[in-house]
């Protein structure tokens, strides 16, 4: 049973282990990659592993947080809007710009096909929906600024709507899992583009979606 990281792995130890595992998940993928592999790669024994994480699948969940973290730091959050059809412009605009940015970061792209081809495993299900939970925040707060905005539509529960529009991204996050590494960037500006076209059918007050 690992000591759910209560002993601090330090910070080079941390780095050699995900470094050697976003080797070895590039070149033979999440069910090929060998943990005794990894292990000898980043020059750390099984006994340090099995204190620290339960097994592969955690270690991939810590990867993920890592990743996540950095990412999120880098894309940070729309401009400001003065009206509501200004929010869905610039809604789109960042979406653009974090796709983007996901393109150009292949762990990113290499984790995000990893995390949805282990979707089935029970701790990466329940992974996922503690970071749609934490998403939620994000796009809580979203709903505030475009609520006062009038940007969204007012006939449903305000949680129900968080709920639609993440499951709705989940879904993007799927369908880009094999192909955003492909994408060149006109690719990139349409699935923009047809991603928000329907989250405004989704989400926006009619008179934007008009």
């Amino acid at each position: 049973m690992p000591q759910s990281r209560q002993t601090p792995i330090s910070d080079d130890q941390l780095a050699r282990l995900h470094q050697a595992a976003l080797v070895r998940l590039h070149t033979d993928g999440l069910d090929g990659a060998s943990l005794n592999a990894i292990l000898a790669d980043a020059g750390v024994s099984k006994g340090w592993f099995y204190y620290h994480y339960q097994d592969k699948v955690d270690l991939l969940l810590s990867l993920v947080d890592a990743v996540l973290a950095r990412f999120t730091a880098r894309v940070g959050r729309p401009s400001e809007a003065a009206d509501a059809r200004a929010f869905w412009r610039n809604m789109e605009a960042w979406f653009r710009q974090v796709l983007e940015m996901a393109r150009a970061d292949p762990d990113a792209v290499l984790l995000l096909r990893s995390l949805m081809a282990a979707r089935g495993e029970g701790r990466v299900a329940a992974h996922i929906e503690r970071t749609r939970e934490r998403s939620g925040h994000l796009v809580g707060d979203l709903l505030a600024e475009g609520g006062r905005l009038g940007a969204f539509r007012d006939d449903l529960d305000a949680d129900l709507l968080v709920h639609l529009a993440l499951g709705l991204l989940e879904g993007g996050d799927r369908y880009l899992a094999d192909r955003l590494a492909g994408m060149d960037d006109a690719a990139v500006a349409a699935f923009a583009e047809q991603m928000m076209a329907a989250l405004r059918r989704l989400a926006a007050a009619p008179e934007v979606v008009a």
